[in-house]
């Protein structure tokens, strides 16, 4: 008698192959749909992925100042209405897609008539909240937890400019204005002054020394550059940075290196420097001076030079027949390259992006693919109900 050949292990085997196709088929319809899930939430083009496309790195916030309009004062004057102004910190290490409020107030016309409340960056963790414009109703925040920090009571002292602290904050330099001197001092009050024959601001400490620029009182003036060393009880001026009349600047301490704006052509050393500006870079250390980038057919004006964290470029703004913002090697001595259209604010901590301003929008721009994340949008004019505006403070670490 003839038996048929059991078809039961060809059965099974055609059953295994179906479910090992079905298992992949849905494995990669999840990552598909995965994917576009992500995209939609958090497009590429107006927020990219932060730990994609854009550098990021731990601790450390981009702070902005947001305001808008509540209500009209009786007269036609701006200065007459009532502005909520308010502080946020953006985090650059990827944790929130939004960023967090630390200071908001509400001013009306009154106080308005004594200037705007703003921020400013004034060491690595701490910001400088500036009320009214007055250096005597200032506080410090630090960056790690709204901490407000008490200002220093330093009676009879016309300070200005907010003063600078030192990384463990037990040392400040300021600028008495009344009696045109630096001043050092701690919790207790002064402790030492270095007369100064011009208005100058502490911008950067290196350890135990302290660069201050001069803020000229006199528009066109050149600017200066001061050095107070702490060990030598001294302060210096750098001659090599005034005869070079520089209008704008940024200094890499570290790195010894100086990058400038000319905007009109002086016997500064430069040979065929022609146009209405330059992107010139200084060696304090050894007084070379490279030309970056000058006048040519596309653009005529420079200004916002930054040096990276690492000293080793530079991104800068190039207005012609729109604005642009260039990045150039500096131990190469130049090798400029267009990175995208805006104007540029600010390296990231890691020095793999930019903050910079674009579209009406604060954006961080990556250096390696100019990928853009949106932290904020301006919108609508003032005073009409949709405005709100965006300003750029700075970059703080947590501690």
């Amino acid at each position: 008698m003839l038996r048929r050949k059991s078809s039961g292990p060809l059965v099974k085997q055609t059953y295994i192959k179906a479910g090992v196709i079905l298992t992949v088929s849905l494995t990669v319809l999840t990552l598909i749909l995965g994917w576009r899930i992500a995209h939609i939430i958090n497009p590429t083009q107006v927020g990219a992925t932060p730990s994609n496309s854009v550098s990021i790195t731990g601790h450390s916030f981009l702070v902005y100042r947001c305001y808008k309009v509540i209500s009209r004062g009786d007269s036609i004057s701006a200065s007459d209405d009532t502005v909520s102004y308010e502080f946020f910190r953006y985090p650059l290490d990827g944790s929130a897609l939004r960023g967090e409020s630390v200071v908001r107030m509400i001013q009306d016309g009154k106080l308005n008539m004594n200037g705007e409340p703003w921020m400013g960056r004034v060491s690595n963790d701490t910001l400088l909240l500036d009320r009214h414009n007055d250096v005597n109703d200032v506080d410090w925040i630090d960056a790690s937890g709204n901490e407000f920090r008490p200002n220093f009571d330093w009676g009879g002292l016309d300070l200005k400019y907010g003063g600078l602290p030192s990384t463990n904050h037990d040392l400040t330099v300021y600028y008495d204005n009344g009696r045109r001197q630096v001043v050092l001092g701690a919790a207790s009050g002064p402790l030492k002054s270095f007369p100064v024959p011009e208005p100058v601001k502490p911008i950067v400490w290196n350890e135990n020394l302290v660069y201050l620029v001069s803020v000229p009182e006199i528009g066109g003036q050149p600017l200066s550059v001061y050095l107070l060393d702490l060990d030598a009880n001294s302060l210096t001026e750098i001659e090599s940075v005034r005869r070079m009349n520089f209008d704008q600047i940024d200094l890499h301490p570290a790195s010894g290196k100086l990058v400038g704006i000319i905007s009109t052509v002086n016997d500064n050393g430069l040979e065929n420097t022609i146009g209405f500006s330059s992107v010139v870079l200084l060696d304090l250390n050894s007084g070379e001076v490279v030309e970056l980038a000058g006048e040519n057919e596309d653009y005529r004006i420079f200004s916002r030079p930054k040096i990276s964290p690492d000293g080793s470029r530079v991104a800068y703004t190039a207005v012609g027949a729109q604005s642009d913002i260039w990045v150039s090697g500096l131990d190469l001595g130049g090798h400029e390259q267009r990175l995208i259209s805006g104007t540029m604010l600010d390296w990231t901590p890691d020095g793999l992006s930019l903050v910079v301003d674009r579209d009406n929008e604060l954006q961080l721009v990556s250096v390696r693919d100019g990928s853009t994340f949106s932290v904020d949008r301006r919108s609508g004019r003032y005073p009409d109900q949709d405005f709100h505006g965006v300003d750029y403070v700075g970059i703080v670490f947590k501690k």
